[in-house]
């Protein structure tokens, strides 16, 4: 798209996160927008190299020729792109205790003494994507078994056990 195509949405991004009461900051962020002829769909972000912060508005019903859309959402994402982390052990508790199920239902017992088991949530774009909890042999940066979930609710402590994995040495 040309400067020219995107002002009309510049515009229309802009008053979307006024009205979310939103507020841009005055400089040091770069546009970019990335779109879908096909899906008719449009999103501009505003984002900063030394920030993981970003503004983001996201179109449906984009028509480039008449400069108009319809207005899907529009929200600041705290930390933009993949991000993994430990989760906190009130947080990671209930996965375990699953992963610990899942792992007896495929036969895989290992002994609590001889493993450390950790549990890391992955965002995209401030969304929760799936967990994974690690058992690592005591000592070993490798780990030797992984319980994915997916459909997580962090707050309800619920996931679906997507795949139990044994890692061969």
């Amino acid at each position: 798209m040309t400067d020219q195509q995107v002002a009309p949405f510049l515009a229309k991004a802009k008053e979307a996160l006024q009205a979310e009461k939103i507020e841009l900051p005055n400089s040091g962020y770069e546009v970019t927008h990335f779109g879908s002829k096909k899906d008719k769909t449009l999103q501009l972000l505003w984002s900063a190299e030394e920030q993981s912060k970003g503004y983001v508005v996201h179109f449906v019903d984009v028509d480039v020729e008449k400069g108009t859309a319809t207005v899907k959402s529009a929200k600041v994402i705290n930390e933009l792109g993949v991000v993994m982390r430990d989760l906190p052990q009130e947080q990671a508790a209930p996965f375990i205790e699953k992963a610990k199920e899942a792992m007896k239902a495929k036969n895989f017992t290992p002994s609590e003494s001889a493993y450390e088991i950790s549990a890391t949530g992955v965002t995209v774009d401030d969304v929760l994507q799936f967990i994974d909890v690690y058992w690592y042999s005591n000592g070993n940066p490798q780990p030797k078994y992984n319980v994915h979930f997916t459909d997580v609710n962090l707050e309800k402590g619920t996931g679906t056990v997507e795949d139990v994995i044994e890692f061969k040495s």
